[in-house]
């Protein structure tokens, strides 16, 4: 009996290890607060260093107004293994004398995301967001807490989506949430903002990102949801739209207004294309960029497109 407790145990740590799992601590100190000038009455909370569980972990109100933030380690409607959400709310209205009522929050998470073996793939992000009269607010991910943000979701910016390369090592990867919100109103009126962020990932997909915007005067539109397909779009405005395909980079300037960024290898002449994406070897990667003829008449290329499968 003992040694099949001694067993157990032993094993305990290694199967805790074996499984999809989201954790978040916050390195540096955060905070919530409402106030009005000149009285400064209002509320405040603060975050401490150190673990912090799922659900709200900011939040703080008053009769100026409220602000909260929020994470959790699924999203609704989840299909990926590894998921997690994050959300910020404020929202102050001046009724009374102030000069001008305040909500505001500040806080950065360290999410800690874990395999259960090394497992290479595209985080998928999808924001929701608003701010009205004077509120505004943010949340940006860092991968690998290195400092660069890599996706930053505003108030301002409305919904949209983005892919994000990730590799979880043995050890789990990093993923820094920064959480900035504010929001002031003047007597007589208010403001509010909130940003809602949903994130998946999948592991073995792709990350469809754009690449080069060297000598770009047309965009390229990407569209890249849960599935495996990505479409990509240039403007139906143009007199004439070509998607050229590649299997390598690189940089040729061919006259003021087209610089090629990808070595021709297959040519499609198309407005938009959607295409699946099959499983394939980790470090492959194909290059996409547009062709266009413009309203004018003028020749112009776009930035290039990658997809980089893990």
């Amino acid at each position: 009996m003992r040694n099949a407790i001694v067993l157990v145990l032993a094993l305990a740590p290694a199967a805790l290890a074996q499984s999809w799992s989201v954790t978040a601590s916050a390195p540096v100190v955060g905070s919530a607060n409402t106030g009005a000038f000149p009285s400064g009455y209002g509320s405040s909370q603060t975050l401490p260093v150190g673990t912090v569980a799922a659900g709200t972990f900011l939040s703080t109100s008053s009769s100026s107004g409220a602000a909260s933030a929020s994470w959790s380690a699924s999203v609704a409607g989840q299909v990926a293994p590894l998921a997690f959400t994050a959300a910020l709310a404020t929202l102050t209205s001046n009724n009374g004398s102030a000069l001008f009522t305040s909500a505001s929050v500040q806080a950065r998470l360290d999410l800690t995301l874990r395999a259960p073996q090394p497992s290479g793939g595209r985080l998928f992000a999808q924001v929701s967001s608003i701010g009205l009269f004077g509120g505004s607010g943010t949340i940006s991910l860092d991968v690998g807490a290195d400092g660069v943000v890599d996706f930053a979701s505003s108030s301002f910016s409305g919904s949209g989506s983005a892919d994000l390369a990730l590799q979880i090592p043995a050890g789990g990867a990093v993923v820094r949430v920064l959480y900035s919100g504010s929001a002031a109103a003047p007597q007589g009126s208010y403001a509010q903002s909130s940003v809602n962020l949903a994130a998946q990932f999948l592991p073995g997909q792709p990350a469809v990102t754009a690449f080069d915007s060297t000598g770009a005067g047309q965009s390229i539109t990407i569209a890249h949801p849960l599935g495996d397909s990505v479409s990509l779009s240039l403007s139906p405005f143009n007199q004439a739209n070509v998607l050229v395909f590649g299997l390598q980079p690189l940089v040729q300037p061919i006259t003021p207004t087209v610089t090629q960024l990808v070595t021709v290898d297959t040519v499609f002449a198309l407005s938009s294309i959607t295409l699946a994406l099959p499983p394939l070897p980790p470090g492959t990667a194909l290059y996409c960029q547009g062709l266009v003829v413009d309203p004018f008449g003028v020749l112009r290329s776009t930035g290039s497109v990658r997809a980089l499968w893990p």
